[in-house]
């Protein structure tokens, strides 16, 4: 049972996401409007801005989307 067709077969997966879009989600992950912090520290009232802020950073300056 491991003809091409076999759903559980694993295969190869390639994602190309044109530049501009990239260009176009940098920008607007850099225009991010960062909540001020509430009154409430940690977890409690959702994800902390700082972690959040760290998040946007990894994706629009750390992350190889050409890797």
């Amino acid at each position: 049972m491991s003809d091409s067709t076999d759903s559980r077969e694993i295969r190869p997966f390639r994602l190309d996401v044109p530049q501009d879009q990239l260009d176009d989600l940098a920008r607007r992950l850099a225009a991010t409007r960062w909540p001020i912090d509430g009154p409430v520290s940690g977890w409690a009232q959702g994800m902390p801005r700082e972690y959040a802020h760290e998040l946007v950073e990894y994706w629009r300056e750390g992350y190889d989307w050409h890797a």
